[in-house]
């Protein structure tokens, strides 16, 4: 196939180099036929071959994508997770509060580390009372027993978030005379998003 191409590529070149040898070649040469069909496998053949060679050049000139090292992206897994719950017990001398739960309590501990806060206020072991609410953050020790980070303690749990209508009472003084002794009471109902 090579000596084909080579036959053809030097007597297009003999046309393109010498143009008077036009005037001297038979006419079946100058036909299209006899011009087209080699001119145009000479040109495919030339667009394989650079393709070849311009994808085996990118490939050479790309470096190999290496794997980063599984520190880099796999998020470090948190040390801490959170706690909350009301306080049913509380020992000062194990240094343990127990949470009340479905079935049970949950006791945790506490170590030099642990932080409470109350009312925004640093607090200690010693006040946290049973019934307060307590949330904040706990971490597994060594011995895989749960310890409390930092803790905020709350005198009632937060209020439930129910549904909607809800009904909600205000305190107006009644048009007394002694306006501190006597209250009404209004309910006024939360007024229903508009359906369109």
């Amino acid at each position: 196939m090579s000596r084909f191409l080579l036959e053809h590529l030097q007597g297009l070149t003999r046309y393109i180099a010498h143009p008077a040898a036009l005037q001297t070649t038979r006419w079946e040469e100058l036909k299209p036929k006899n011009i087209m069909k080699p001119t145009m496998k000479l040109l495919a053949l030339i667009a394989v071959l650079g393709a070849i060679l311009t994808a085996s050049l990118n490939v050479h000139a790309q470096p190999t994508p290496t794997k980063p090292a599984a520190t880099e992206t796999a998020k470090p897994k948190r040390d801490w997770y959170p706690v909350y719950g009301t306080v049913s017990a509380v020992d000062t001398k194990a240094k343990t509060v127990s949470l009340k739960k479905k079935e049970g309590e949950r006791v945790l501990q506490t170590d030099a580390k642990t932080t409470f806060e109350q009312n925004g206020k640093p607090a200690t072991l010693a006040d946290v009372k049973a019934g307060n609410y307590l949330h904040g953050k706990l971490h597994k020790n060594a011995a895989k027993e749960e310890v409390i980070l930092d803790a905020k303690i709350e005198l009632e749990p937060p209020a439930k978030k129910s549904g909607t209508n809800e009904i909600a009472a205000a305190v107006v003084p009644a048009a007394t005379d002694d306006a501190s002794t006597n209250a009404t009471v209004k309910k006024k109902k939360k007024k229903a998003a508009p359906t369109p």
